[in-house]
């Protein structure tokens, strides 16, 4: 038996390892740096736009600001090494705070692996290097500081979600889970009920006054969840083999519902159905979904193998395997284990621990073109290039849209961005924003050629980059640029 546990743990150390530690930069990685070292340079947290032209000295309410200070500073003392380590550490943090839950019951350690592994799954894959990591972390110390202190300090708690509420606007998911404990505790519980009540006040009260916008980052926040967002992460889930796990642990957890003991854990329940409703509407809440669901999925499976099942389900609930099946099943477990550490070791060996990014993916010649011959102005970029120009051409190129959208542009500036870059309303688009540059994927509907006074100036196999008149000259003097070949590079 006990080397039967050693193949277990060992697979779920593989995979926590394995499946954190994918390096790859998100597009926003590059502007939360520009604004975290824009306010360590300034000393103060931005208050209106400085880095675009569709939004210029428009509100900026930076509910990430001190997420991106601290990214700031581990970029700028570790370098993409120290940002690679500190998403490690956030994951395996929150996965060891899934685990004490999870470990906890009485399900065979088999089953208690294949869960956390399956929820990591889910949970990974917001894990890239970006602000809200803060926020799963978060949620998932006080998911396990709820399941064993119902009722926490409100001095504890208002300490907390002022920290929270200044790292990243998932604060709300928390005030959420606060609120929903707190109706619980008085309704149905009628225990601590007060106490429960203050702490949710204590925690509203921290959000809303302790960070730079007052209460206007509470109103930011709640207008985000309703702001148009037509992006991949924001969209409504898709029924796809990319989202088996999810699609698995949702089905496991509703199969699972009837088990609950409602008294103790019924409110964890309802935030678990709440989390499943945003998940389905929109891509990113998935791993908050995973965080609320996976300790009582194992809680109710456990009452489950416990205990007689009603009668439709009375069919092969155990299944008992021969020893050379155990000897099967722990080699398949070995192998999956064993795969994942070599991969792992690939990568490290790949990538040294830094993190990196597909030149194919951003337009890295325009930017190096642009750069090496000094030509600056205002540049329509679609958003998933936003940080990248802003973090390598800032303060020369001024941006259209970036990945701070909701938190700085207006909704015309946003439609305006797509529809120009999907090939509609272009001239529309020249004519209300004072553009000097666009950056235009290769293959993309966009097309200058038939405006007068555009130009194409350099051309890859990422980006066609066209210019007006006035830069036409400047760009024909300049030499020829050398751009990496390697389709993976280094950040920045």
């Amino acid at each position: 038996m006990p080397r039967e546990t050693a193949f277990w743990f060992f697979l779920l150390v593989t995979s926590s390892l394995y499946l954190l530690s994918d390096p790859t930069a998100d597009n926003d990685l590059w502007v939360h740096l520009k604004s975290g070292l824009f306010i360590l340079e300034s000393g103060a947290v931005p208050r209106t736009d400085v880095f675009s032209y569709t939004a210029a000295g428009h509100p900026w309410v930076d509910h990430e600001w001190l997420s991106q200070v601290l990214l700031a500073w581990i970029y700028g003392t570790f370098g993409s090494r120290g940002l690679f380590a500190w998403k490690l550490v956030l994951g395996l943090l929150a996965l060891a705070l899934l685990a004490a839950d999870v470990l906890r019951t009485r399900l065979p350690l088999p089953l208690r692996v294949v869960l956390l592994v399956l929820g990591l799954s889910v949970l990974s894959r917001g894990f890239a290097p970006r602000p809200q990591i803060f926020t799963y972390a978060a949620l998932a110390g006080l998911f396990f500081v709820l399941r064993r202190t119902p009722s926490p300090s409100p001095w504890a708690l208002a300490l907390a979600f002022a920290l929270w509420a200044n790292l990243h606007g998932g604060v709300l998911a928390g005030l959420g889970v606060l609120g929903v404990r707190a109706v619980w505790n008085a309704f149905v519980l009628r225990s601590e009920a007060r106490r429960s009540a203050l702490g949710c006040l204590a925690a509203l009260l921290a959000f809303l006054f302790l960070n730079p916008y007052g209460p206007s980052l509470g109103l930011y926040v709640r207008e985000e969840l309703f702001f148009p967002h037509p992006i991949t992460e924001w969209q409504p889930l898709a029924l796809e083999p990319a989202q088996g796990t999810f699609l698995l642990l949702a089905g496991g957890f509703v199969l699972t519902l009837f088990r609950t003991e409602f008294r103790g854990r019924g409110w964890e329940a309802g935030l678990g159905v709440l989390f499943l409703v945003f998940a389905f509407r929109h891509q990113r809440h998935t791993p908050l979904f995973a965080l609320a669901a996976l300790p009582l999925l194992a809680e109710n499976l456990e009452r489950f193998l416990a205990s007689p099942p009603p009668a439709f389900l009375r069919f092969g609930r155990t299944l008992f395997l021969s020893e050379p099946a155990r000897r099967i099943l722990l080699a398949g477990v070995a192998a999956v284990s064993v795969l994942q550490l070599s991969l792992l070791i690939a990568r490290a060996f790949e990538h040294r621990f830094r993190i990196v990014y597909d030149r194919r993916d951003y337009p890295v010649g325009a930017v190096t073109y642009l750069r090496e011959c000094g030509i600056g102005g205002n540049a329509a970029v679609p958003l998933d290039w936003g940080g990248y120009v802003l973090w390598h051409l800032s303060p020369d190129v001024r941006v259209s849209l970036d990945g701070r959208f909701a938190t700085v542009y207006p909704v015309r500036a946003v439609r305006d961005n797509f529809d120009f870059f999907a090939g509609e309303r272009v001239e529309g688009f020249l004519r209300r924003y004072e553009t000097d540059l666009v950056f235009a994927p290769t293959g993309s509907p966009l097309d200058l050629s038939r405006v007068p006074g555009w130009h194409p100036i350099f051309r890859d196999d990422t980006c066609l980059l066209w210019a007006r008149t006035p830069i036409l000259e400047k760009a024909r003097s300049c030499p020829p640029v050398r751009t990496p070949r390697s389709p993976r590079l280094f950040f920045p």
